[in-house]
């Protein structure tokens, strides 16, 4: 089992307070969605204005996560969360991987998605540096190749995992 946590839509009772916090309509879109530009542009450039975005989103997406963990039983699964080791996460998991890529390699892979400079910076800025999660974590991938050599190695430590019957660190 592979566990993914997707929360698309945050319930609108999530989003009035940083409606209010902004005095603005513009955080929500037509659709009822938020607007995630809008909001990435204001909490990547003021830590507090993040601080409090945070401390709205993380629990509801944290309650979430380990409700939708639960269903699965005692299957193994794969929790992503690209700030396991900035929310004290991983100390909620058996084992921890960290998938790593020079600079600029992780830099152009997202020039590629539409992302500036800048915004590239603000949001990389904001996490501990991907070599100091190589360090934090258990395993470590690296994601130099394709997504094909990704997933090869994705699928190898899993199995050695598994074949191994590795149980949770301490």
């Amino acid at each position: 089992c592979v566990f993914f946590l997707m929360i698309r839509r945050p319930p609108r009772s999530t989003l009035f307070p940083y409606t209010t916090l902004f005095r603005s309509s513009s955080v929500i879109l037509p659709d009822g969605g938020p607007n995630k530009q809008y909001i990435a542009d204001r909490v990547f450039t003021d830590p507090v204005e993040m601080e409090f975005l945070e401390s709205i989103i993380i629990p509801l997406i944290r309650e979430r996560a380990f409700e939708q963990i639960g269903e699965f039983g005692d299957s193994h699964k794969i929790f992503d969360v690209p700030l396991l080791f900035e929310l004290g996460w991983d100390s909620d998991c058996d084992h921890t991987v960290s998938v790593w890529a020079d600079k600029d390699i992780q830099y152009q892979r997202l020039y590629d998605r539409g992302w500036s400079n800048d915004e590239i910076e603000r949001r990389i800025n904001c996490q501990i540096p991907s070599e100091r999660k190589l360090e934090l974590a258990d395993h470590g991938l690296i994601n130099t190749g394709s997504i094909d050599v990704l997933r090869t190695q994705c699928r190898k430590l899993l199995e050695l995992l598994i074949k191994n019957n590795v149980k949770k660190r301490n």
